[in-house]
C-alpha cells in the first residue's frame, strides 16, 4: 500500500458489547488510503440501518477525494459524502416508518499527498499520535462538551455528565449537517485511532494513549483495545469499535 515515501496499514476491531447487535460500522478502503467508523442510534434497526447507509455513502463516493491535491477540492468533496449520506438517511426514513428517528456519527479520514484529511459529526473519535503525543483531533458534537465551551462545565464534569450522550450533530437530521473538516501532515511513524464511544468511554484518554505507543501491528492493537473496553466497560456495555492506522516509510 505504498503511495511516494509513505505506507499505509490499517486494520480495526468491531465487538457488539451487550448491546442486541452491532450498530457500529467501521471500513478500510482504496488501500488504506481512506477509513471510517459510524455509531448508529435511533434504536436496533434504525441504527444498523444509518450507519451502514453512511458506510456505503462513502465507498460509493468517497475515492472522488483521491483525485484532487488542492485542500479545498478535498474539503468539497468531504462535505458533499456527508450531505449526501444525511439525505440518504432522511430518504429512508420517510420510505419507512419503522426507520423515523434513525441517525448515525461519522469519522472519516482520507490520505491523500502525504496529508491526512477528515470530515467529523457526532461522538466518535479521531485520535493522532506521534512520538508518545496524542491528540483528539475532532472535537465530541455533544450537549455536554457545548457546556465545557461556555464554560459551565469542567472535563471531569463533562465525562460523567449525562449531557454526554445527547448529540448535538450528526447524521439524519432535517437540517443541513455542518461536519468538522480538518487537514494533518503526516510523517512516518504517525498512527491513526478511530473509534466509538464505547472504546473512550470504557478505557479513558490515559490508556488509550498508553497502548498506542505499544509495539503491535494494527489489528493487534485494534483489538487490544477492543478488548480492553470490554473488560472494563461494566453492564450494559456499548458497541466498541476501534479503527488503527499506521504510516510507515
Amino acid at each position: 500500500m505504498s503511495r511516494g515515501v509513505l505506507t499505509i496499514r490499517a486494520d480495526y476491531c468491531s465487538e457488539q458489547g451487550d448491546r442486541e447487535a452491532n450498530e457500529d460500522q467501521a471500513a478500510i478502503l482504496a488501500d488504506g488510503r481512506i477509513f471510517l467508523v459510524a455509531d448508529g442510534m435511533g434504536g436496533q434497526r434504525g441504527g444498523g440501518v444509518a450507519s451502514r447507509i453512511a458506510a456505503e455513502t462513502v465507498s460509493d463516493a468517497g475515492r472522488a477525494c483521491l483525485e484532487y491535491r488542492e485542500e479545498d477540492a478535498v474539503f468539497g468533496e468531504l462535505e458533499r459524502i456527508f450531505s449526501d449520506a444525511n439525505e440518504r438517511l432522511m430518504a429512508a426514513a420517510r420510505q419507512d416508518a419503522a426507520l423515523w428517528g434513525l441517525g448515525t456519527t461519522l469519522t472519516l479520514g482520507v490520505i491523500s499527498g502525504g496529508q491526512l484529511f477528515f470530515g467529523h459529526l457526532g461522538d466518535s473519535r479521531l485520535y493522532t499520535w506521534r512520538r508518545g503525543f496524542c491528540e483528539q483531533i475532532t472535537e465530541d458534537h455533544t450537549r455536554a462538551r457545548e457546556f465545557v465551551n461556555q464554560g459551565l462545565l469542567s472535563e471531569e464534569e463533562a465525562a460523567c455528565s449525562a449531557q454526554r450522550n445527547v448529540l448535538t450533530r450528526y447524521l439524519g437530521t432535517a437540517s443541513a449537517v455542518d461536519p468538522q473538516l480538518g487537514r494533518r501532515q503526516l510523517q512516518p511513524g504517525d498512527r491513526l485511532l478511530l473509534c466509538s464511544d464505547g472504546l473512550y468511554n470504557s478505557l479513558g484518554s490515559e490508556r488509550i494513549v498508553g497502548l498506542l505507543g505499544g509495539d503491535m501491528g494494527p489489528r493487534e492493537l485494534a483489538e487490544q483495545l477492543v478488548g480492553e473496553a470490554l473488560e472494563k466497560g461494566g453492564e450494559n456495555l456499548d458497541n466498541v469499535t476501534a479503527l488503527m492506522v499506521m504510516i510507515e516509510e
